[in-house]
């Protein structure tokens, strides 16, 4: 039996979502929250784990992203 990777979890209604934690060095820039959950809109597994991993890919690009941005900035690069 397959695990379901950490960031997609199923609420009561058998509905999935997708769930990431935002790193302790962005949530200033998202007033303080810890986490990001969006609904997957599907009661399939296999479309739910699709669907996640797309998310999971954006969310983890786009947080590479401001980093490098904030690094630079702070190094004084802009």
């Amino acid at each position: 039996m397959q695990r379901n990777p950490s960031y997609l979890t199923l609420n009561r209604h058998r509905t999935f979502y997708f769930r990431i934690v935002i790193p302790q060095h962005l949530r200033f820039l998202v007033s303080g929250r810890r986490e990001i959950r969006r609904t997957l809109k599907t009661d399939s597994l296999t479309l739910a784990r699709r669907r996640a991993r797309q998310y999971a890919a954006r969310y983890q690009a786009a947080f590479d992203r401001v980093t490098r941005v904030i690094e630079r900035d702070e190094m004084g690069l802009s």
